[in-house]
C-alpha cells in the first residue's frame, strides 16, 4: 500500500495464562509473542519506513522469580529452569487429559506424566479446596470462582517451582516498552504518553476526525452513567452506548460493530465515539421518524 499501513498483533494468551499463575503457559506465549516482535523488527529494518511498538498494557498475576522453599545460598539457575522443561502443556491442557476420569488419582497421574512433577496428598487437597479457600482474596473478578486449573498452577508453582504469584488479576507494576525506528527518551514515562506517541506515529488527525469524535464539539445530548461498575454506559440522543466497547444498542437491541470504542474522561468530563457511530445514530433517529437536523460535528 503505497499510502502505508497499521498492524497490530495481540500475544492475548500471554495475558490469560498469567491470570491463571500459569508459568509454562506464560513464558511459552511470551516467547511466541517475542518470536512475533522480532518478524515485524526485521521487516521494519529491511522497509527503513516502518516503525515498531510493543508494549504490555498491564501486568497481570505479578509473576516473579523468588521461590518459596529454597534458600538463597543453594540456588541455582537450574531450579527457575528445570521444572518448566519438564510441563509439556499449559494447566487447562493437562486437566483435559483427564477426560470423564475426575479422580483424585486420575489427577496424580496426569500431572506426573505431563508435567513430571509427583503431586502429593496435601498438595491435592489444596487444589482442590482453593476456589473455595482463596476466591474472595485472589479472584480476578469479584463472586467469581477461581476455576480448577487456576488453583492447579498455582499449587504447583509454590510446591514446585521457584515461581512466584501475587494474584490472579491485574498488577500495578510499571511494564516495559520497546520501541524501533523512533527516538524516544528513555526512562519512566506515564501509561497516557504511550497513546499520544502512537497517536503522533499513526496521525493524530485520523483518530480526532473519525475514531474518537468530543461530543461537546456535536449538538448531540448525552449523558454518562456509571452506577453501575458491570454496566457503565453512555446515553446519546437516547441510544446506549456501553463505555469502553465498540458497539450501542437502539430499543435493546445491539447494533454492528463500530470502529473504535466509546470513551468517557472522566477527569475531563468528556464522551467521545466514532464518526460511524454519530452517522448510524443520526440515520436511526431519522429512519424512526425523529428530526435530526442539526446534528452535525461542530468543529
Amino acid at each position: 500500500n503505497e499510502n502505508g499501513f497499521f498492524l497490530m498483533v495481540e500475544g492475548s494468551q500471554i495475558d490469560w495464562a498469567a491470570h491463571a499463575n500459569d508459568a509454562i503457559w506464560t513464558v511459552t506465549d511470551f516467547i511466541a509473542w517475542d518470536e512475533a516482535v522480532k518478524t515485524a523488527v526485521q521487516f521494519a529494518q529491511r522497509d527503513k519506513h516502518t516503525i515498531v511498538l510493543a508494549m504490555p498494557d498491564h501486568n497481570t498475576g505479578g509473576m516473579t522469580i523468588g521461590g518459596y522453599n529454597n534458600d538463597y545460598k543453594n540456588r541455582r539457575v537450574e531450579f527457575a529452569r528445570d521444572p518448566l522443561l519438564q510441563m509439556k502443556m499449559t494447566s487447562q491442557g493437562v486437566l483435559k487429559m483427564m477426560g470423564n476420569n475426575a479422580t483424585i488419582a486420575n489427577l496424580k497421574a496426569v500431572v506426573t506424566e505431563y508435567w513430571g512433577i509427583e503431586l502429593t496428598d496435601e498438595q491435592v487437597d489444596k487444589i482442590i479446596h482453593y476456589s473455595k479457600n482463596y476466591s474472595g482474596k485472589y479472584s480476578s473478578s469479584p463472586a467469581i470462582p477461581i476455576p480448577l486449573h487456576y488453583a492447579l498452577s498455582r499449587v504447583v508453582s509454590e510446591e514446585h517451582t521457584i515461581v512466584g504469584w501475587s494474584t490472579h488479576g491485574h498488577t500495578g507494576g510499571n511494564v516495559p516498552f520497546w520501541v524501533y525506528g523512533l527516538d524516544l527518551p528513555s526512562g519512566l514515562i506515564s501509561n497516557s504518553d504511550v497513546g499520544k506517541i502512537a497517536k503522533n506515529v499513526v496521525g493524530g488527525e485520523m483518530l480526532d476526525d473519525c475514531l474518537y469524535i468530543d461530543l461537546d464539539k456535536t449538538h448531540l445530548s448525552w449523558s454518562v452513567n456509571l452506577s453501575d461498575v458491570k454496566n457503565e454506559h453512555a446515553i446519546v440522543e437516547g441510544f446506549k452506548f456501553p463505555l469502553n466497547s465498540d458497539h450501542f444498542f437502539a430499543n435493546n437491541v445491539r447494533q454492528k460493530t463500530l470502529p473504535g470504542i466509546t470513551v468517557y474522561a472522566s477527569i475531563t468530563g468528556k464522551l467521545y465515539i466514532s464518526s460511524q457511530a454519530i452517522e448510524q445514530v443520526m440515520s436511526l433517529k431519522k429512519h424512526n421518524g425523529c428530526c435530526c437536523e442539526g446534528v452535525t460535528l461542530n468543529k
